[in-house]
Order: C-alpha cells, then sequence, then structure tokens
C-alpha cells in the first residue's frame, strides 16, 4: 500500500500550506479565536477561492468531488498552523450529511452554498450528559403541513454563533432523523461557550422550532450517521498529523535556543531522548492516518472494508498520540507552554479537543476492544478458520 501524497496531492498540501501560513503568523490563532468570527475571513476566503470547500460536494453541485486523500491532504496544513477555520465541522461533515440522506431538490438547495464557502452549517448531534452513540433524547412531533417542531438541548455545538443553519438529530418515534434548522428559527436559544481550545461552541436549545428532515419520511438515519461520523474521525487525523509535526518542530527549535545553567537545552541528553521518542511517535502516527485515509477511498470504490472499525483503530492510535505530543511539547516548554500567548499552546489545546470530537477517545478505544474481543472468540476463530 502507498503511504505517500502523489504529484498533484503533494502540490494541494503546498498550495494549502502557502495559503493558510500568510495569514497565521506567530498569535495568529489565538488573534482568530478571539475575534467575533471565530476564525481569519482572510484565509476563508483564500480557501473558497481555491475551491477547497467543494472538496466533499460533486461537480454536479458546484463543487469539486475530490477524494478522502485531497481532504487529508488539506486538513494536515491546516492543522499544521493551528488553523480555526470549520472547513470540516462547518461544510465537509454537512455535505457528506446532505449527500447522503438529502433530497435531489434538497441537494440542489443547500450543497452549492456550502461548495462556494457563502455558509456553513453547524452539526447538532451532542447532548449533555450522553454518550455522542446513543439515539438523540430531542423529540420531533409531525404537524399537518408535513414539518416539524423540535424541542430539546445540544451541546456542544461547534462554531454555531457563524452557522446559516443547523443540522439537528432527533427521534421521531422510534427513527432517529437528521433535521434541518434556520439559525434564526423561533424557538431556538443560543449561549455561546468555547471549546477546549478556544474555538467557539455554543448550547442550543430548541422550544417547539420549526424543521425540516432531511430526506425522505420515515428513513432512519442511523447508518448515515455511523458512517458519516467513521469518515470523520479519518479526516481530523490529518489535522491531528499537522498539528504534531508543527509542534513538534517548534519544540526542537526551543530546545535549541533555549539555554539553562549557560547551556541550550538541546545538550541535556534526556530531553533529547524525548524530543526523538516524540518525532518517532508522530511518524507512527502520521502512517496510521494515512492507512485509515486510504481505507476510507477503498471503501468509496466498492472494497468490503469495515470502515467503522478502520476509523477506531485509527483514532484510537492518532489520538494516544496526539495526547502524548500534546504534553510533550507543553512539559518541554516549561512555564511558557500553558500562556493563551504561546503558539504551542493552541497546537496542545487543539490536540487535545480533537482526541474528544466525534465521540471522544474513550468511546472509540472501548469499540475497538469490543471488535477485537469478539474477533478472538472462540466462534469467531471458528468461523473464520472454515
Amino acid at each position: 500500500m502507498n503511504l505517500e501524497f502523489n504529484e498533484d496531492q503533494r502540490l494541494l498540501f503546498e498550495t494549502v500550506d502557502a495559503a493558510v501560513g500568510r495569514g497565521y503568523q506567530a498569535g495568529g490563532r489565538a488573534e482568530a479565536t478571539d475575534s467575533e468570527l471565530g476564525w481569519n475571513a482572510d484565509v476563508w476566503n483564500t480557501l473558497a477561492e481555491l475551491g477547497l470547500m467543494g472538496l466533499a460536494v460533486s461537480g454536479e453541485h458546484g463543487g469539486v468531488g475530490a477524494g478522502p486523500v485531497e481532504l487529508y491532504a488539506t486538513l494536515e496544513a491546516l492543522g499544521k498552523h493551528a488553523a480555526a477555520e470549520p472547513l470540516l465541522d462547518g461544510v465537509v461533515l454537512p455535505s457528506w450529511l446532505i449527500t447522503a440522506l438529502g433530497t435531489e431538490e434538497q441537494a440542489k438547495q443547500l450543497l452549492p452554498a456550502l461548495a462556494e464557502g457563502s455558509t456553513t452549517i453547524a452539526l447538532a448531534h451532542a447532548e449533555p450528559g450522553r454518550p455522542w452513540g446513543a439515539a438523540p433524547a430531542v423529540t420531533a412531533a409531525a404537524a399537518a403541513d408535513g414539518s416539524v417542531a423540535l424541542s430539546g438541548v445540544k451541546a456542544p455545538v461547534r462554531q454555531a454563533d457563524q452557522a446559516g443553519s443547523f443540522l439537528v438529530t432527533a427521534l421521531d418515534g422510534n427513527t432517529t432523523g437528521v433535521y434541518l434548522v434556520a439559525a434564526d428559527a423561533p424557538g431556538v436559544q443560543r449561549t455561546e461557550g468555547r471549546g477546549a481550545d478556544w474555538s467557539h461552541a455554543a448550547q442550543l436549545e430548541f422550544s417547539g422550532t420549526p424543521a425540516t428532515l432531511l430526506g425522505a419520511s420515515g428513513t432512519d438515519a442511523t447508518d448515515a450517521l455511523g458512517t458519516v461520523f467513521a469518515r470523520a474521525r479519518v479526516a481530523v487525523l490529518g489535522e491531528a498529523v499537522g498539528l504534531m509535526e508543527t509542534g513538534l518542530g517548534k519544540t526542537v527549535e526551543y530546545l535549541k535556543n533555549r539555554k539553562q545553567f549557560g547551556v541550550p537545552l538541546s545538550t541535556f541528553q534526556a530531553l533529547v531522548h524525548r524530543a526523538a521518542d516524540l518525532y518517532a511517535r508522530v511518524e507512527l502516527a502520521r502512517s496510521m492516518a494515512l492507512w485509515a485515509t486510504a481505507t476510507v477511498e477503498a471503501y468509496d470504490n466498492g472494497a468490503d472494508v469495515d470502515l467503522a472499525a478502520a476509523a477506531d483503530d485509527a483514532f484510537v492510535f492518532v489520538g494516544e498520540a496526539a495526547t502524548e505530543a500534546a504534553e510533550e511539547i507543553v512539559q518541554l516548554h516549561g512555564g511558557i507552554g500553558m500562556t493563551y500567548e504561546a503558539e504551542v499552546a493552541h497546537h496542545a489545546a487543539r490536540l487535545i479537543a480533537i482526541t474528544e470530537s466525534f465521540g471522544g477517545l474513550t468511546a472509540a478505544r472501548r469499540r475497538a476492544v469490543a471488535a477485537e474481543t469478539a474477533l478472538s472468540a472462540p466462534s469467531a476463530l471458528l468461523d473464520n478458520a472454515v
């Protein structure tokens, strides 16, 4: 299996790297997340001009229909600069859901705007006190005109303050559906907050809020949501690799320049060994992330692969590496690594936030262990032997 970019994918990475780097100089993420928008408007517009908002949108709806490797390359370049633009959460993830569940009319209505970068759609799925994989507790009551009214609470909802609309998972009887809600719809109350990485997040309360079901009535969205979330867990690993690589580079540079007892920190073998171990960990994480991305590509091409299992395995491996990297780059920088002004603090914070995304590292580890246990059970071994 080739785990390297081809020439076009390498060029894409370098193009995004250069474009994002111009907008994220020293202190760029702190400035972006502290702004009213929550990200860098110039970088966002540049990404839109490059056509990157349409990575997950087909050509018939104004996108480019790129594959998972192109998405990986783009997100790794964003992660390299700890960029705050919600490309995955606000554009790619809703594009996947609309494509998987929406009617042709809904796709024509929603996807072109996402592909051109003129709007974002926030996914409202997580609920306070409930695991990510549980059926939503929000209820949807059908109205006479075919619309529905939502009631319930969703939190956290990333970048909800700038979204033009929300995709809300809700339970109608025993059927899980995804509903489109306008951000300014009546009955929506938004409470602003911040995530662990200082990005904008909110709690959304719905009280008789009018909404539109995504797709045909009676269709259960559980399987589609599972597939989309598995894809998202793989996609976000590209960002994690970019974050780790830059965090490691800045740490090595700091060890070379920072002096203690009159000599650079890089003269202390214990610190050099820690940096070397981290380098090996990052390279292994990169290989695992690329393997998972290749698995998604194989899945898209019709191969018989277990996408959910591959996503969990990779998310656990890279997530553990991300946790270690976050801890090491902060500790090796000392006290300055804990400050809001330090770039490495933002890299570390975003890495930790990634480990809690799309259900989190703990839940993925439990699923991976359960799958491995089931596979190694006597009956499973017998079935495989037969």
